[in-house]
């Protein structure tokens, strides 16, 4: 192709060259000229347009990676989430999820078993709640848990996501009491407006990052939107301790 191309140039100073000066084409000469020789060599045009959507990809990407950078202290490292595994661990997944999210409900099995093999590993909870009122309400007592009794946070996240019924009040805190939380604490914390800004700006995050839908994954550098099985998110994090441009630190 690029001989081509050689031979086309060469061939019009040739051209100039014997004629002992510039040579000028008529524009509906020049324009017949290249047609037909497009016509004879159509790979230049799939190259040139192959080129053209390879930079306009790569420019998305680096676009995608300096925002996901932007927002590294509200994605992996804001105190208010709820974080899962080694809260000092050194990469950090973040999972933006519901707790009526079916896909994210086949995801929870697996998350203990992914912790216990990968012990240095931060894993955040971004409740996106954006099922209808039950997701609402489950979230809102999963964040008034964390910021009120955390010790017992991962047991209750734990119930939360494998109980099978519909949530209501009644459900939510027999859960609570379940898992050694003050029931009627509970209510009251859940009640704090602070929650539901939270809610508010983890919904305007996941606009703002591209999520529409959970379950979603940013792992090092890599946002998956959708489902991923443990071995696939170890994977990942094999790739984040190699290199991750975006992930910051705490308060950076």
């Amino acid at each position: 192709m690029r001989s081509a191309l050689a031979a086309f140039g060469a061939a019009a100073v040739l051209t100039a060259a014997v004629a002992g000066a510039a040579v000028w084409y008529a524009p509906v000469a020049f324009e017949r000229m290249l047609h037909s020789y497009l016509n004879d060599h159509p790979e230049i045009v799939a190259e040139a347009l192959e080129r053209v959507q390879q930079r306009e990809e790569a420019a998305i990407g680096d676009r995608k990676l300096a925002m996901l950078a932007s927002k590294a202290q509200e994605l992996r490292y804001d105190p208010r989430l709820p974080v899962l595994g080694n809260p000092a661990g050194e990469i950090t997944v973040v999972e933006f999820f519901d707790y009526k999210c079916p896909f994210c409900r086949q995801f929870h099995p697996q998350l203990a078993g992914f912790l216990e093999r990968n012990p240095n590993v931060r894993f955040v909870l971004q409740d996106l709640a954006i099922l209808g009122p039950e997701s609402v309400l489950a979230a809102r007592a999963a964040l008034a848990v964390w910021e009120h009794d955390r010790p017992h946070f991962a047991k209750f996240h734990d119930a939360m996501m494998r109980y099978p019924g519909r949530f209501d009040e009644n459900a939510v805190l027999r859960i609570a009491a379940d898992a050694g939380i003050d029931k009627d604490a509970l209510m009251l914390d859940m009640q704090d407006p602070r929650i539901d800004r939270r809610l508010a700006e983890i919904r305007a995050l996941g606009v703002t990052v591209g999520i529409s839908g959970t379950p979603a994954f940013l792992i090092g550098d890599v946002m998956v939107p959708g489902y991923i099985d443990g071995t696939q998110a170890e994977q990942l994090v094999l790739q984040a301790r190699e290199k991750c441009t975006t992930c910051g630190s705490p308060g950076g």
